[in-house]
Order: C-alpha cells, then structure tokens, then sequence
C-alpha cells in the first residue's frame, strides 16, 4: 500500500515556474508575477486554466511552463475559442483579453506517463495595486475520459513563507491519509527553506531545511523529508524562505480496496515578525 501511495502521489502532485517567470515578475514596471504550483499533464492528466479580466480596460497576459529542474516545459495547449487547433509551446498569449472577457486554455502532453510541472502567469497591474486580471487552474486525472479526481489550483504572488495544516493516518485496516507540499522558487537563486512541524498541542516535533534549485520545485509528503515521531498524526507546518516562493498542499486518501482520491488543500500566511 505504502509503495501504491508514493506511487500515485507522483502522479498527482508536483510544479515549477520557468526562468522567464521569475525574471518578469521582477523586472517588468507595472506588472506581476503569478504562480500556480501545480500542473500536471500526460498519463491521463490534465489541466486546466481560466484568464478573466476583471479591469476596465483590455490586457494581456504571458503564460510559461516549467519543470521541477527549472528548464521550460513543453506542453500541447488548446484554445477554447480555437478547439480546431493546438500548439507545442512553452508558453503562451492568448491576445488581448477585453474588459470582462476570459480565455480557457488546455495543457495536455502525449506522455504516457505523468509530466509535473508549473505554470506562470505575468498580469498587468493598476497603479492603484489591483490586477488586471484573475488566473485560476483546475488539474484533472481522467484515463478514460471518465474524471476520477481533480483538485484546483490557487494562482498567486509568491511570498516568504507560508503555514498549512497536515495530517498522518496510517493504520492497519484503516484509510491511509497523508498531506503533501509542493513548493516553487520564484527566483533566480537557490531557496534555502525552513520546515518546522508541530503536533496538535503546538510543540515543535521537527525542524529540518531544505533547499530548491532556481526556478525550481519540489513535491513531497512530509514524512519524506524528515523523520516525524511515530505517535505524530498532525499539527501546523511552518515553511519558510530566503527568497520568495509560491506553495499549496494536497489531501490524499488510499482506502481499503486501494482507491486513491486527491483534493486540495489549505495553505494561510505566516505572522509577520
């Protein structure tokens, strides 16, 4: 079961934002960077992404693709408002969105087996702070044409660090529940990370750092990163960063006949100290 988990894990949870992601949203006046840290194409996965323009004006936005290395990802992409056609890309315009308007664009991949990745976003911004702009993503695992698991995928400004709740359930006869991260670093140098683990009476049971290559991204259960007491069923995760970086986490749940279920989970920032 254990083997049947990490396995399906693989498949259903990973990301990265590519090289020019992380040196657009830095260096272009007037505009943001948006990441979404989870993408997932081939072997019966799909993803899916929503741009609407909620400003007054009309605007465009620069999608790219990346790899958990860091290099560009290759997708096949659909148009919605083109179902006759696709493109090879590792990224992508749709043109000029009008005030209200919203495109839907499709990531596919002929791989037989999963392709991780993650997706950017560069938007424009007002001068009062507001984005032109709302990208959302939806990831959907359907091997035969039948959807047996999606999960959204929130799209936002990367940050220092981030909390969410994780949980543990592995016992004989039992479901097994796990909670997984994945985590992309938005910039051109290596992210050196901070884990902290508590259990449910908020005591710090783990510490342990991590580090992510530029541009790069990691996937993991928690209990892959480090060694958590065996009594340890869940409590508050604590990540933090030397550099931005953009994170969600996944629920997932083997049960009994060794039917594996994913959904979203919930990631809230840290206090400021």
């Amino acid at each position: 079961m254990k083997k049947l988990l990490t396995f399906v894990f693989v498949l259903a949870y990973f990301l990265v934002p590519t090289m020019a992601n992380g040196q657009m949203t830095f260096w272009l006046p007037g505009h943001v960077g948006l990441y979404g840290p989870q993408l997932v194409i081939g072997g019966g996965y799909r993803t899916d992404v929503t741009i609407t323009n909620v400003s007054s004006t009309p605007t465009q936005v620069v999608l790219s693709f990346g790899m958990q290395d860091g290099s560009t990802l290759l997708v096949k992409l659909t148009d919605a408002r083109f179902p006759q056609l696709f493109w090879n890309s590792t990224g992508y315009n749709p043109g000029g969105i009008p005030p209200g308007g919203s495109v839907q664009v499709t990531l596919t991949s002929p791989s037989l087996t999963p392709v991780v990745g993650s997706l950017g976003a560069i938007i424009t911004r007002s001068v009062s702070g507001q984005n032109a702009v709302q990208v959302s993503m939806q990831y959907s695992y359907a091997p035969y044409g039948t959807v047996l698991g999606q999960a959204a995928v929130s799209v936002n400004e990367p940050s220092m660090g981030f909390g969410f709740h994780a949980v543990r359930s592995i016992e004989p006869d039992q479901d097994e529940l796990r909670t997984g991260v994945a985590i992309t670093n938005a910039t051109g140098r290596t992210a050196n990370l901070t884990f902290r683990g508590r259990n449910r009476m908020g005591q710090e049971v783990a510490s342990f750092p991590l580090t992510i290559v530029p541009y790069g991204q990691i996937a993991k259960f928690l209990g892959e990163m480090t060694t958590l007491p065996s009594n340890w069923s869940g409590g508050l995760v604590e990540v933090t960063s030397d550099v931005p970086i953009a994170g969600m986490t996944l629920q997932t749940t083997v049960n009994m006949e060794g039917n594996f279920t994913f959904s979203s989970g919930t990631t809230f920032p840290l206090p400021q100290n």
